[in-house]
């Protein structure tokens, strides 16, 4: 197909601009209610807003699971493809001190500008369902959480969670001599019915805390005062033979503390039971197993099972997080606040920093500890430990979502969950517990939360270092769109390299996908001046051009499910590149190539498929199949030898009968040369590969 230089230039502002409206004010993307249509819940790990805002290597993950949405949403899938913020934690209470504002000012003003460039790149999010982790009709459901985990112990024989009222009776009945719990192998005191009924309300409430899924207790702590926030392992690194913090690098010192901790050990065995039913990478698996640890110890003559991993630690000495619901009285008991009393809201102070002391800043709240609530707040993994299950129902005031909706979105759990590896030991462990503890009083329908994980490598700067103000190498994506077009960086994202591999950003190379998206262009412009309007449909595709295209499509397809989106990309550009030299094209098969390419290039697929008369969304039509017999290859390449030396090829039909293959090749003017005047003693033919003349 010979290009003219009459088609219109491809102004990428304009045309990005245009579909973002469209898509906004029509609600292509909006998700449709529960039916009797197959669902596709496609989930990114619930972001934090930073003030910095985003750069290059935040939208990796973010492409990817846009592109699986859009396909899924084109093959006839109902898809839940939802977005929100983790705005709770340090980061946005120590952003908030830097610039001198409120921690509510500071995240309305990051969740600003994280939409706004999330929005840019053109992902199909449904901004109806989005959630916040700060908004009290958001928490108030993540304080009943904490109360369920809390009002629980587990039941090693029924290996799930049961009320603490059940534990209570059994003590006022029969002592705790036959329960079968964790926590007695933790040297909790053996004691009958008559000894229970005799112990004062606080021993009584000291006891039971030993049973307790969320409980209060004593522990060394990583603590920072710079920060003024107990630090998890992973937030800690070592910076010249010492302890410091990651964020500011202040000094970190081991420190007892009173602290509230969730009795994730009781879970152990299910949570790596449950490693072998969820479609996880397998390092990422090892990295949970290792971190559970299972062993075996004899202790007191008996085997006991002993694991690696602790109870893991749930508050934090800051202002900025979810209160928990809990007040403290005078004589030193702890009553649980009433689900009707939820939200317990955050106070609306003027200082929110650290008192110095290791307390948190709502101690010195005199309204707040006067009326003795608890002063530690949630840590910042509270929030994003149940997420993913609000996205079903995010308008719910009644419950966390209902039932009807979590049967129909969780129904085998999260079907594509897309995020960092390095959240491994947190936020996904965190997360898997919680929704077992929630299966046990059935108000999830599955034991684990996310069915199929996947896990993007990180962009590098240009350095090959990792991405950082410190280093000066933060490419923002704002610049690459506003130069290139969201188009061409959602594709050169997709092509960098293999999805899970590390890659260094090279702004030269995008330059590659940008002349990829120009040449669809033309390709388009050159197909509406060439082709008659009357037999805009008629004309035929080149029968060699019509297999690539069938070819592309299975290839795009089978790529996008698996996320090799490289070699799916790579596989359109081939396509480009044949039907630029065919000199027949017909409408019908470019808007299947179209179709293709526009879960990647989402603004320029709709911007043609609209030019070519197509009144809906491209994104609403349905994914192109693939015709099976128009794959097969129906030629093959014969190499022929001479000698056993390479001299040539010919192309054959697959059908041709070796004697017909011999006399094609000895014929054959490349290999004439060889084997004129010489003897021909013995010709070896190996099937479809090659035919060895010995002369």
């Amino acid at each position: 197909m010979v290009t003219s230089k009459k088609t219109k230039e491809y102004n990428h502002i304009d045309v990005e601009k245009k579909w973002q409206k469209e898509w906004n004010t029509k609600k292509v993307y909006k998700t449709e209610k529960e039916g009797k249509k197959p669902k596709c819940y496609v989930l990114d790990m619930f972001p934090y807003p930073s003030g910095a805002g985003l750069h290059v290597g935040h939208p990796r993950g973010y492409i990817a699971s846009d592109v699986y949405a859009r396909m899924k949403r084109m093959q006839g899938y109902n898809v839940l493809h939802p977005m929100g913020y983790d705005a709770f934690g340090l980061p946005a209470e120590q952003y908030a001190m830097e610039h001198k504002i409120n921690p509510i000012q500071a995240v309305a003003k990051n969740v600003a500008t994280y939409e706004k460039q999330l929005s840019v790149i053109g992902l199909s999010y449904d901004w109806d369902r989005k959630i916040n982790t700060t908004d009290p009709e958001y928490y108030r459901w993540t304080q009943m959480i904490f109360l369920k985990i809390y009002d629980s112990y587990y039941d090693n024989k029924k290996r799930q969670a049961r009320p603490v009222g059940e534990l209570v009776k059994i003590f006022e009945k029969e002592g705790n001599k036959k329960i079968n719990n964790i926590a007695v192998h933790d040297g909790v005191e053996i004691f009958s019915a008559k000894e229970w009924k005799v112990k004062s309300e606080k021993e009584k409430q000291d006891t039971l805390m030993k049973y307790r899924l969320a409980y209060e207790g004593y522990a060394e702590v990583n603590w920072c005062a710079g920060l003024g926030t107990v630090l998890a392992n992973d937030e800690i690194v070592e910076k010249n033979g010492k302890q410091v913090s990651e964020r500011g690098e202040f000094p970190v010192e081991k420190k007892s503390m009173r602290q509230w901790f969730m009795r994730i050990t009781a879970y152990a065995d299910r949570l790596i039971e449950g490693l072998d039913i969820i479609d996880w990478p397998e390092n990422i698996k090892e990295i949970q197993r290792n971190w559970i640890g299972r062993k075996e110890e004899i202790v007191k003559g008996k085997v006991v099972v002993r694991y690696n991993m602790h109870d893991a630690i749930f508050a934090r000495q800051r202002y900025w997080g979810e209160p928990i619901p809990l007040k403290h009285t005078k004589d030193g008991l702890i009553i649980s606040l009433k689900e009707k009393d939820l939200p317990l809201k955050l106070p609306n102070v003027k200082s929110y920093e650290p008192m110095g002391t290791g307390e948190s800043p709502l101690a010195g709240v005199s309204v707040w500890a006067k009326s003795g609530y608890e002063t530690n707040t949630m840590p910042g993994w509270a929030g994003s430990s149940w997420y993913f299950l609000r996205y079903t129902d995010p308008k719910n005031k009644k419950e966390i979502a209902s039932k009807k909706s979590l049967d129909y979105w969780m129904k085998g759990g999260v079907d594509m969950y897309v995020g960092g590896s390095e959240h491994a030991t947190g936020h996904l462990l965190y997360s898997r517990f919680w929704h077992k503890v929630l299966k046990d009083y059935d108000m999830v329908p599955t034991e684990e939360p996310f069915k199929t994980l996947k896990n993007q490598g990180m962009i590098l700067g240009s350095d090959h270092r990792k991405m950082s103000k410190r280093w000066d190498n933060v490419i923002n994506p704002d610049d690459i769109v506003k130069t290139y077009g969201a188009d061409t960086l959602r594709v050169y994202e997709m092509f960098m390299g293999p999805f899970e591999q590390m890659q260094p950003w090279n702004t030269e190379s995008i330059i590659g996908s940008r002349r990829f998206i120009e040449k669809v262009w033309r390709v388009a412009g050159q197909l509406q001046m060439n082709t008659n309007k009357k037999l805009i449909n008629t004309v035929n595709t080149d029968k060699n051009l019509e297999k690539v295209l069938h070819k592309t499509i299975k290839k795009v397809t089978d790529d996008i499910e698996s996320f090799s989106f490289n070699t799916a990309i790579s596989a359109m550009m081939i396509y480009v590149n044949e039907m630029e030299k065919s000199e027949q094209v017909s409408i019908k098969d470019f808007k299947m190539f179209l179709q293709i390419l526009a879960p990647f290039a989402s603004h320029i697929g709709d911007e043609i498929w609209n030019s070519l008369g197509e009144k809906k969304s491209i994104h609403l039509s349905k994914w192109p199949a693939y015709d099976p017999k128009k794959i097969i290859d129906d030629r093959m390449k014969i190499m022929i030898q001479v000698n056993s030396k390479i001299r040539g090829e010919i192309e054959v039909s697959i059908d041709r009968k070796e004697e017909e293959i011999r006399s094609h090749a000895e014929r054959n003017e490349k290999i004439l040369p060889w084997i004129n005047g010489k003897e021909i003693k013995r010709v070896i033919y190996v099937k479809g590969k090659l035919i060895n003349i010995i002369v």
